[in-house]
């Protein structure tokens, strides 16, 4: 009974430690074909496409760990990455490679240019009751033909429809709401702290009614995104 029993031993701790082998490989196998693109892409494009607002990164770093756990929980991260994609990510998951996504941010550069001479044309220094601000009319036509020399832009880039996409990915990155089709009021305020300013946006529909507002702290020298409208703002 003895041996029968021995040899029972032996055969589990033999399978436990192929198990534990195996785990162990698991969490050492290399990412997704999918994220293994994304990285090669990402290391080609440098900067991220942004509106140039501060985005702030709470994640702690993983403590050092074993390796096999280490690339496990990147390989996560990198997966959560890529279905929760900044705009870069969502760029390449719709086919762009690395040169495609470097001209996709040369011609939001354009656009935003096109864009600030645009809103300048449509802003009003006002001075009422609430105090000095500047007003930002709707201007929902000019933005359709800025809208519209984007898309034309990317599409001699990328030939097929994902020009409107990009295009509209990029409209989105100042503001929840496209910019243009809203009236704006944008208010100035001393910061908290010195050499910093206060910058209140409002936001109406086209029925006059407040429906939204944004806060930002910005530079007091450029006022930030609003600076090529505001007095003493960076033109």
């Amino acid at each position: 009974m003895k041996p029968v029993l021995h040899i029972l031993a032996l055969l589990v701790a033999f399978a436990g430690g192929f198990l534990i082998r195996g785990l162990w490989k698991e969490g050492e196998r290399e990412p997704s074909a999918e994220v293994a693109r994304l990285a090669k892409v990402q290391s080609q494009v440098g900067p991220p496409l942004s509106s140039g607002a501060v985005v702030h990164d709470s994640a702690q770093r993983p403590e050092a760990g074993s390796k096999g756990n280490y690339i496990q929980l990147d390989r996560k991260v990198a997966d959560a990455l890529a279905v929760n994609a900044s705009p870069d990510l969502k760029l390449m998951r719709m086919g762009l490679d690395g040169e495609q996504v470097k001209a996709v941010h040369e011609i939001q550069k354009e656009g935003q240019v096109a864009l600030k001479e645009i809103e300048k044309a449509h802003a009003t220094p006002k001075s009422d009751a609430q105090g000095e601000y500047v007003e930002i009319r709707a201007f929902p036509e000019d933005r359709e033909k800025w809208l519209g020399g984007m898309i034309g832009k990317l599409r001699d880039l990328l030939g097929d429809d994902r020009a409107e996409v990009v295009a509209r990915i990029i409209a989105y990155q100042d503001n929840d709401q496209e910019v243009g089709l809203y009236r704006r009021e944008v208010f100035v305020t001393d910061g908290d702290q010195e050499g910093k300013a206060r910058i209140e946006e409002r936001v109406f529909d086209g029925e006059g009614k407040h429906i939204d507002s944004d806060y930002e702290v910005v530079d007091a020298n450029t006022l930030g995104r609003w600076g090529h409208v505001l007095e003493g703002g960076e033109r």
